[in-house]
């Protein structure tokens, strides 16, 4: 994952079409802006999960520079570091520290087993009782 603080700016972009293509060559999962984007054509035909404040037509060239590469950052005010776990859907974007990463997943995946069940069940006609029994309203 690639991640790029640019502060929160809209004026100018920080990642675009030609640097997706080229990331998504190379193998990489995604890329988090915390600015602007351009190119979203050809960042959506490259196949590369893109996250951004907003999408401008303007460049960053000669309006950008890189400080920092592979350092910590921030991110719409989280603080992310070289290793932390990044996960992104189309509802947004967390950051995970990666000291309590696995801590996570596996609360995570005890959620998603009982959200399946609780579906299933819901499926089947359950009432408001009994899906409270199975996901209490309370936290996982």
């Amino acid at each position: 994952m690639f991640v790029v603080d640019a502060a929160g700016s809209t004026d100018a972009s920080s990642f675009g079409g030609i640097l997706a293509t080229a990331a998504k060559a190379k193998g990489l999962a995604g890329v988090v802006v915390d600015g602007a984007v351009r190119g979203s054509g050809s960042i959506v035909e490259s196949g590369l999960k893109v996250w951004s404040r907003s999408i401008t037509p303007r460049t960053g060239k000669r309006r950008l520079e890189l400080v920092a590469f592979n350092d910590v950052v921030n991110i719409g005010g989280v603080q992310v570091r070289p290793g932390d776990l990044i996960l992104a859907d189309n509802d947004g974007v967390i950051i995970v520290p990666s000291d309590v990463a696995q801590t996570l997943l596996d609360r995570a995946l005890q959620a998603a087993e009982k959200e399946s069940h609780l579906l299933k069940a819901l499926e089947q006609g359950a009432s408001a009782h009994d899906a409270a029994g199975i996901l209490a309203p309370g936290k996982w």
